[in-house]
Order: structure tokens, then sequence, then C-alpha cells
């Protein structure tokens, strides 16, 4: 369902669309109104409501012509809402933002320009990126992330999971960061059924055609919102999701790639969730299986499972402390 009162009139295309999915954040009107005050003006913002306009009871979005609004009333899921709002629109070019990011006013601007000089030298498509600056819910800022941009040569695969260093952040994107031609879109899209990893495993698909050039900004144009639980609350079967992905959905990787994304992404949602087959099995696959890990993705694999293993040990003498507490009490 297409919502044709806020920029519903016929007439030609604007050059870029930017797609929002959600489910009704507040923090989604922060993000509309950021695409809205782009330098770039030629362009749609389409939210794609993954089900009902119940949903944005209560959020004070902008009155803009440029805003749209579509409605997946089955819920299809983020990339679901992702590809229903981009069909919305017939514009050349295509951004995505989650609800609870938002952008520098320069962002469409200065990947606009980078698009057409790739295209101009004779590729038909192009994915563009740039860097975040990491902030918490509350909007105080963390960090610039990634903080390298991709080596000449490097492959989308190989710069996103060869673990170069011990410390997270070195390298990669997000769906917030993805700009690119109508095209690349519609001869990739996006899988709806895969909910983790979902970003990742298009721009591995995309990058993959020898028709398309894959490109990172140095620019930080992008607001990230890290969220404060990170993947702790994670259900404990995302570990095997991730699994899967790595050894039998994501495309192009080699062994060394695989390897340290188990190690570096599949292990610590399963040491997260106290999930020890889950660990059990990374660690096996990575040594005696068909993936292997490098120095730096060990060096991280250790340091978290010991940092994990240092809390058990705190809640366990918590528990101690708090059940003798309590047996004293009732001694008296």
């Amino acid at each position: 369902m297409v919502d044709e009162a806020n920029g519903g009139a016929a007439g030609k295309p604007s050059r870029v669309t930017v797609v929002i999915p959600t489910v009704g954040r507040p923090s989604l009107a922060r993000a509309v109104r950021s695409a809205l005050m782009q330098t770039f003006g030629d362009l749609t913002v389409v939210v794609g409501v993954d089900g009902s306009p119940s949903l944005l009871e209560g959020i004070e979005l902008p009155e803009d012509g440029r805003l749209r609004f579509v409605y997946c009333q089955a819920r299809r899921g983020e990339n679901g809402a992702r590809m229903a709002a981009a069909a919305a629109t017939r514009s050349e070019l295509i951004a995505f933002l989650d609800d609870d990011d938002w952008w520098e006013p320069t962002k469409i601007a200065a990947q606009v320009e980078a698009i057409d000089r790739i295209r101009a030298g004779g590729m038909r498509h192009a994915l563009i990126t740039c860097r975040s600056l990491n902030r918490t819910e509350s909007g105080d800022a963390i960090g610039t992330a990634p903080r390298r941009v991709p080596r000449t040569g490097e492959s989308v695969g190989e710069y996103l999971f060869t673990r170069r260093e011990i410390r997270p952040g070195g390298a990669g994107f997000g769906s917030s960061m993805f700009f690119f031609d109508r095209d690349l879109l519609e001869v990739v899209p996006l899988s709806e059924g895969l909910p983790l990893h979902g970003d990742l495993d298009w721009a591995l698909r995309a990058a993959a055609r020898p028709d398309t050039a894959f490109f990172m900004l140095e620019d930080v144009l992008v607001n990230y919102t890290r969220q404060p639980a990170g993947m702790s609350n994670w259900p404990q079967a995302r570990w095997s999701a991730s699994f899967d992905w790595v050894m039998n959905g994501a495309q192009g990787l080699g062994a060394r790639e695989r390897g340290d994304a188990l190690l570096c992404f599949t292990a610590p949602l399963a040491l997260r969730a106290r999930d020890w087959r889950g660990i059990g099995k990374v660690v096996w696959t990575v040594t005696i299986g068909p993936a292997r890990a490098g120095a730096h993705a060990w060096l991280f694999f250790v340091i978290l499972a010991t940092r994990e293993g240092v809390k058990d040990i705190g809640r366990v003498a918590r528990r101690a402390s708090n059940a003798k507490s309590v047996a004293g009490q009732s001694d008296r």
C-alpha cells in the first residue's frame, strides 16, 4: 500500500530516493529530517513501514511534499520494507537509511558526485559507501568507523572479514551508508529472509558482479546509533544462522575469510548466549574443518572468551555472596 497523500504527484521522478524502513521507532523523525535537509535537494524520501499506519502514531514527522509512505501490512521484515519502498518510486539512484541513524547534510551530494564519476568511467553499476560516527542512543559520540577504507585491489569479502587487527571497527559498513543505482537493486534484490548479516550479504552479491564498482568515501557522513545491549540480548539461535550464512550463503569468501568471520562474527553470538555447542562447532570448523582463521581473529576470540568467562565468575561470586548474606540473616 502506497500513501499518495505526501509527495504522490505525477511527473518527472526525483533523481534520488531515500528508503527508510521502520517499525515505528520514535527516532524515525530524526532520520527523516536528516534526509530532507540534504544539500542535494532532488530527492524523495520513502518510509517503508513494516506494518500498519498505526505504527507511526505519535511520531511527529515533517510536512514535506517529498515525503511518502509505503505500508507492508503483511509484515515483510526490514529488507521487505526496503524493497517495497524502493519499488514505489522511479528514481535513478537509491540510498538506504535506518530509522535510528541520521546523515550529515552533504551525504547525498558527495555520493552523487562519486557515483557519477565512477559510471562515467564505464562501469554499469556502482555501490558507494562512506564512514560513520558511532553514537550512543543519547547521541554521545563514541568514535569513527571504519578506521580504514578498502585497499586498492582488496575485494569486499577480504575487506569485511580478513582480520588485520585485534580491536573491532577496523573495517566494515552498514546499510545507512549504501548509495547505488536502481538497476543494481533490480538485478541483485535484497534477501528478505535473511535478518542477520543481510546488508553484508547484499553488498557481497552486488560487488561480485564484474559490471559493478564498489567504492568507500573517506568522509564521515553517517551518524550510526550503537544499541547499548549489543548482541547480548540476541536469541541463542542466532549463532547458527550466522554460521550457516558464513559457510553456505556468503558469496565469494575463501577459507581465511570464512574462518575469521566465524571467530569474529559468529562465535561472539554463541559466547554471549553461553551456547557451548555453538562455540565448539565454530572452533572445530576453523581448526579441523574447511575454514581457517588468522592470528588476529584468534586473539580477538580468546580475549572475548576470557572477558565473558570473567563475567561468569563475577556473577557466580555475587550469587554466592548474596546467598551467604541471606543465610546469615536467617540465623539471627
